[in-house]
Order: structure tokens, then sequence, then C-alpha cells
């Protein structure tokens, strides 16, 4: 695995379609989900899906109405292809968040999912799925092998090697493409000498 740089690895290439994933919840997959949408939208200028696709935790759309400081404007309930859901927008990044249940559909039939995910990128520049922790799922393999690219999310106070470890090498087994990986609470201690000098 490699740092992400957004204009080698993901904006020069044809990677329009990327899912999110920590071996364990809490390991900040949705912060890092935000993160990286926001800042897809200020370097490509293009137009950002997220799609919530893990039912656990506070949820895709909690963590962008925080970032954002305003409340989102939803749209009405709707199908969006093979699965039901609500559709959002703050600040040009776009949300869909999926009705219980739904996102376990797109694991079941490898054609419908991979139209589903070609219906999507045709309307936005990047898609990003935040997906539910590897160990409480690892069905969604199926659903992994059908997107562009796979990041893991690490936390570097609480993410267990074994763990990360297990989960790259199920993925890589699988034919996973794994582009990437963010370290979430990463320190970069500044010596007291070169702090001197701020």
């Amino acid at each position: 695995m490699q740092e992400i740089n957004f204009t080698s690895t993901i904006l020069k290439n044809d990677i329009a379609t990327i899912a999110l994933m920590a071996a364990n919840q809490g390991e900040g997959n949705t912060t890092a989900t935000v993160e990286m949408a926001f800042a897809m939208k200020t370097y490509s200028k293009g137009r950002v899906l997220t799609v919530d696709m893990s039912a656990m935790g506070p949820g895709l759309a909690d963590a962008i109405r925080q970032r954002v400081g305003k409340e989102l404007e939803y749209g009405q309930k709707e199908e969006f292809g093979p699965v039901n859901g609500v559709m959002a927008h703050s600040d040009g990044v776009f949300i869909l968040s999926l009705d219980e249940g739904e996102a376990e559909k797109l694991n079941l039939d490898r054609k419908k999912t991979a139209a589903w995910l070609e219906t999507l990128a045709s309307s936005y520049d990047y898609v990003l799925f935040d997906m539910p922790s590897f160990s409480r799922n690892p069905e969604y393999v199926i659903f992994l092998q059908s997107v562009n690219g796979v990041v893991l999310t690490l936390n570097c106070k609480t993410s267990r090697w074994d763990s990360a470890l297990n989960m790259k090498e199920r993925l890589s087994e699988a034919n996973v493409n794994i582009i990437g990986a963010v370290l979430n609470q990463r320190i970069f201690p500044i010596p007291g000498s070169i702090y001197s000098l701020l």
C-alpha cells in the first residue's frame, strides 16, 4: 500500500468508484470518506457522490453536516437502480443514504451491481462508498471487486496490525484493487529544536 496522492493515483487514472473500508468499526472510516470527498471536490472541481453503505455508527450524512456546519438539503425517498434511499447534498458533495438492508442487495448480484456502479459513475465524476467494517461484513468482497479501487482506513492508535493485515490479505486474495490506505490519528511529533524555530 502507498500514500494516496490525489493527482497521480486517483485524478490521473480512471478511478471513479472508490470504497473506503476499515478492519473494525470506530477506526474513522466515515471521517476519512467525508474528508476524501471534500478533497476530491476541491482538487477535481467535479461532482462527488458519497454513498452510506453502513447502518452502523452516526452516519455519513451526520458527519458531512458536522463538517460543513449547516443542515443538508434532502430530496425525497426514491429508487436508485436496484436500491432505495434518500439523496442529500451540501457544498457540492452529494450523499446517498441507503435504506436499511438495501446495501446487502448489491452484494448478491454482480451484474446488477456493475450496472448500478456504471450508472453512478456516468452521473458523478467520483463516487465514494463508506463501507461497514470488514470484521463484521467480510461478505462485501463481491461488491469491493466491482469498484475501481479500495482504500483501507486504519487508526494509528487503535487498529491492530494483525486485523489490518488479515483484511489486506483477504482482499488481495479476492483480487480487490487496493489503491492505498488512510492513517487516522497519525502523529508527527515536532522535535523541540525545530518547534522553537516556528
